[in-house]
């Protein structure tokens, strides 16, 4: 009877009872089975139900206190120490104002909070955030920061950002993609740096990226064409530019296509010097860029037409000829102490004398009016003289005797005995015989003596006469 009894107390020793009066002294093989209705875990040494791990309450911080920037929690079962690999899941009680907030685990020391293993940034944590922590042995370290820290459509839109020194964020693929900034020109220079050069590139069906301030600044592409033709159609238009001091911008080939500026001057004059010469240049089909005054506006003129306007030429008395009728008479005179020599012809004061002499025109001529301007002096008196000149131009085999047209006159007062007179320009002179290109046109000359205006009372001698014509080209092809 007494081994029964010992035997009932080695089984009642051994067995594992309900109100855990015994405690297992080896590993317990539960045959595949599982524990069930499980207890949630108050205490380290205790199970974790599947549901606490899914619903991460033995890793959650059930009360976060503090603030963004000194955050308090607590998690069940609590901690006795912090360990290296400790996860703890947190909701921020608010923003962190510095870059170094801290989390205090159930009264166990503040600890530091670092993201990439270095200090945060100022807004990397914001009030609601769920930060998911693991401590390194020294730091938490957040692992789970927002790619950019505050949300992009809550910021105030600085119509002036984009200054050189300004920040944009970005994911750094050099550095395990992490969240850092670069400055606007850094930025720019750098991805300017890596760009494949096309040396086609320019094309107008090319396509440039731009943001669409009439689309919510929706990412978009415009062709290079389009770009230029709306861009140059939305500058304000400025009639005085153009100084020699204004700016222009380009992009420098000798050094890697960088965007730079040259004043207006320094553009035009680099830009010519580099120019190839011609010199054989096409009268018609080359083209030289001219500012018209009168509109205001660039224009074009081919080469054949520099040059043209008024042109004048000398025609001396001693190149004319008196007419055998009523000829004026040639005369020489000398000055008295330089011993300056005149040749003249000398139209007397009360019978109207002539002269004549030809002119065979350049093909630039317009055949038009013609206008002179009488050279003449005398050897003494007082009183007006009046010039008359008058045209006929001649084709190949006209008639040379042929009548002049009308004449007009220039009417000019003796100043001084001997003295160089030169007299106002005359009107327009139509020159009879419908002239063309080619011909030859013969001028007449005369004192107008029966005119009012003619009161010198002596000889009036001839020097010599401005002829002046319009050419509307300065070749003779």
């Amino acid at each position: 009877m007494d081994a029964e009894f010992d035997g009932i107390v080695d089984g009642l020793e051994n067995c594992v009872t309900l109100d855990g009066q015994t405690t297992p002294s080896a590993n317990l093989p539960m045959g595949g089975f599982r524990h069930t209705n499980t207890g949630a875990a108050t205490a380290r040494t205790q199970y974790g139900r599947v549901s606490e791990i899914q619903d991460g309450t033995i890793w959650k911080a059930a009360t976060p206190g503090g603030t963004g920037d000194a955050m308090t929690g607590t998690v069940t079962p609590a901690p006795s120490a912090y360990t290296a690999g400790m996860i703890v899941q947190i909701i921020a009680p608010g923003t962190n104002t510095v870059t170094t907030p801290t989390i205090n685990i159930n009264a166990l020391g503040a600890k530091t909070i670092r993201k990439h293993q270095a200090a945060l940034s100022v807004g990397d944590i914001a009030s609601g955030d769920t930060l998911w922590l693991v401590y390194d042995g020294t730091y938490f370290e957040y692992i789970n920061p927002k790619l950019f820290p505050t949300d992009l459509s809550s910021l105030t839109t600085d119509a002036t950002g984009g200054a050189v020194a300004d920040f944009i964020p970005f994911v750094d693929a050099s550095d395990s993609n992490a969240s850092n900034k670069v400055t606007v020109q850094d930025l720019f220079t750098n991805v300017f740096a890596n760009l494949t050069a096309d040396t086609t590139g320019g094309a107008t069906g090319d396509k440039l990226l731009f943001s669409d301030a009439s689309e919510s600044n929706a990412a978009q592409t415009v062709t290079v064409d389009n770009l230029l033709t709306n861009s140059l159609q939305l500058l304000t238009t400025d009639g005085s530019a153009g100084d020699l001091n204004d700016f222009i911008p380009f992009m420098d080939n000798s050094a890697s296509l960088a965007a730079k500026k040259a004043t207006m001057g320094n553009y035009l004059y680099n830009y010519t010097s580099n120019l190839t010469a011609e010199t054989a240049p096409s009268n018609t089909n080359d083209y030289i860029i001219i500012r018209n005054l009168s509109g205001s506006t660039l224009k074009k003129i081919a080469p054949q037409y520099i040059g043209i306007g008024k042109q004048t030429v000398w025609i001396p008395a001693g190149a004319m000829t008196a007419r055998t009728t009523n000829g004026a008479a040639s005369g020489t005179t000398e000055s008295t102490t330089n011993k300056v020599m005149n040749k003249t012809l000398d139209f007397d004061t009360t019978t109207q004398e002539f002269a004549q002499f030809t002119v065979a025109f350049p093909k630039g001529w317009n055949e038009s009016t013609v206008t002179f301007i009488p050279f003449w002096t005398a050897a003494s008196g007082s009183g007006g003289v009046v010039w008359g000149l008058q045209g006929v131009a001649l084709s190949n085999d006209d008639a040379i005797d042929t009548a002049f047209g009308t004449a007009q006159t220039s009417t000019d007062t003796l100043l001084t005995a001997l003295d160089v007179h030169v007299g106002p320009e005359s009107a327009a002179i139509t020159i009879a015989g419908t002239p063309a290109e080619g011909d030859i046109c013969y001028f007449q000359i005369n004192r107008t003596v029966s005119d009012g205006s003619d009161t010198l009372g002596v000889d009036a001698k001839l020097i010599g006469i401005q002829l002046l014509y319009t050419i509307n080209s300065n070749v003779d092809d």
